[in-house]
């Protein structure tokens, strides 16, 4: 009987088990999904720098995610599926988040915008206080290069945490902490 379900079993719906970014969607409608994906493009992302986390939204990156691409790549049940049984409850649809093709202007303005971020090598340095020698320790200097960031934001999928690494090129200190101990 169940078998016979899954054969005619509407287009129009989400299967069971469907995920989109970890959440489930299942026996929805696929115009609601849709809507729903939509809405994520307006939640603060996340943002992950070298030494801190800093958010904002999908579209001030140059972001933004295709509901109906999402919808499309995580409800996938072909015809040829529906013929196996129990195939609409064995069928384990999940997604990540698909992005359309990335706003290159808004990307190089928020690439500019981590310059704010970068932050110069730290030298130790050893003082003398109430006949103490003590060290102030050295700190790596970052630098977040606009090219960089801009490759380094995802062209196909976002992940379900909204979160986007960035690389920063490392400037190493001329007078590391252990030097200055010795």
């Amino acid at each position: 009987m169940f078998h016979h379900i899954q054969l005619v079993f509407p287009s129009s719906l989400t299967s069971p088990r469907t995920y989109i970014g970890g959440k489930a969607y299942g026996m929805q409608s696929k115009a609601s999904v849709i809507s729903r994906i939509n809405e994520i493009n307006s939640k603060e992302a996340t943002v992950v720098l070298q030494d801190k986390l800093i958010s904002t939204d999908l579209a001030s990156m140059g972001l933004a995610i295709d509901g109906e691409a999402t919808v499309q790549k995580a409800t996938s049940y072909r015809w040829y599926e529906r013929l196996l049984p129990f195939s609409l409850l064995s069928t384990n649809n999940q997604s990540d988040f698909v992005l359309t093709t990335i706003d290159e202007a808004k990307a190089s303005n928020f690439a500019k915008s981590l310059n704010q971020y970068n932050s110069s090598a730290v030298d130790a340095s050893v003082k003398l206080e109430n006949l103490q020698v003590t060290v102030d320790p050295s700190k790596n200097g970052f630098e977040y290069k606009t090219e960089v960031v801009k490759s380094s934001l995802p062209r196909d999928t976002l992940p379900s945490n909204l979160a986007v690494s960035i690389p920063a090129a490392v400037s190493k200190p001329a007078i590391p902490t252990e030097a200055a101990q010795n």
